[in-house]
Parts: structure tokens; C-alpha cells; sequence
């Protein structure tokens, strides 16, 4: 397996060498290495196709100026885990955080918190008796569901006891809200 990535300069030009064995080495324009990393799915499936480590694939990207990390950094956005996303990527998820981190992005542990919309929650709340019922239809923790009841003004305690409170006006009106 190769051991080393660097940058060739050739007639001109530069050029990303890797090492294949000793004293033969393949080389890539930078556009070449952007064009393998944007048609593969991930990082080890580059590398793989390069014959390199994922390690040595980063490398690659950064000497070639592809931005892999904003792609990363992207798909965290979009609800992956940082644990998913290192797996994936083979590299450790403490690896993903600190490199994120050294660019100034914010690293929040665990998965970035689901958005209900008051529809969602209104109609949970009236399909279901209790906050672990609605819990378990929203596929969230208990204290979570009874959060967000409560902001919603769905849940409202009277004398020691949680009580949910939506009637059919309130999903009605929750619905017109969302399609304005």
C-alpha cells in the first residue's frame, strides 16, 4: 500500500504524486483528484479507488485545494451523526470533531435536535393520551415531547397533574398557520 502524498511539479504544472511503490508513483492533475472525490461517495470509497489510505485520500484532497470538510461539515447539517459520518469516511469521530473545530464551526455532541411544526405536534397530541404516547409516535424522549407540548401551549398543568389540551380548532387553525 502506498506510503506517501506529495506535490510534483511537472512541466510546469502541479501535480499530486502518489507513491505506489518504490520509486514509481502516479500522478494527478488536481482537477483529476476533484473529479474522483465528487464521484465517490465518500472518502474511503475514493481512497479505495486510488489504492490509498483514507488518511492519505485527505492528504490528496488538501493538496489538491478540495474543501472535503465543508461537504462533511454539510452533511451533519442535514442530521447524519459525526459517528456516522467518521464511519463512513474512515476517520474517527474525534478526528471529524477536532478538524471541524480547528476551522471555527461550532461541534455540538449527539444529533442535531428535530424541528416538529405545531401541526405535527397538534396532531400527535390528539392522536395520542398521554406525553410518552406522543413520545413514542414523534420517536422522541418523554421530557423532550413534554417540552415541546408545553411551549406549544398543548400541555398544561393543573393541580399536580399534566394534562394535554387540543381540540379539533386548534389543529385546524395550526394547519392554516403552516400553509400561509
Amino acid at each position: 500500500m502506498p506510503s506517501d502524498v506529495s506535490v510534483m511539479i511537472e512541466d510546469e504544472r502541479r501535480m499530486v504524486a502518489i507513491t505506489v511503490s518504490e520509486g514509481e508513483w502516479r500522478c494527478y492533475l488536481p482537477s483529476e483528484i476533484k473529479k474522483i472525490y465528487e464521484q465517490s461517495d465518500t472518502l474511503r470509497s475514493m481512497a479505495l479507488f486510488l489504492g490509498i489510505t483514507p488518511l492519505l485520500a485527505r492528504k490528496a484532497l488538501q493538496i489538491a485545494g478540495v474543501d472535503y470538510l465543508r461537504d462533511l461539515y454539510g452533511k451533519r447539517q442535514s442530521g447524519k451523526s459525526y459517528k456516522e459520518i467518521a464511519a463512513d469516511n474512515g476517520m474517527k469521530r474525534s478526528t471529524l470533531t477536532k478538524m471541524i473545530k480547528q476551522r471555527g464551526w461550532p461541534v455540538k455532541p449527539g444529533r442535531p435536535r428535530r424541528l416538529f411544526s405545531q401541526y405535527q405536534l397538534a396532531k400527535a397530541a390528539m392522536q395520542c393520551k398521554t406525553v410518552n404516547s406522543v413520545a413514542r409516535n414523534l420517536k422522541v424522549h418523554w421530557s423532550t415531547a413534554k417540552r415541546m407540548l408545553s411551549s406549544e401551549k398543548l400541555l398544561v398543568k393543573l393541580t399536580n397533574k399534566y394534562v394535554l389540551v387540543v381540540g379539533d380548532g386548534y389543529l385546524n387553525r395550526a394547519q392554516t398557520q403552516l400553509r400561509i
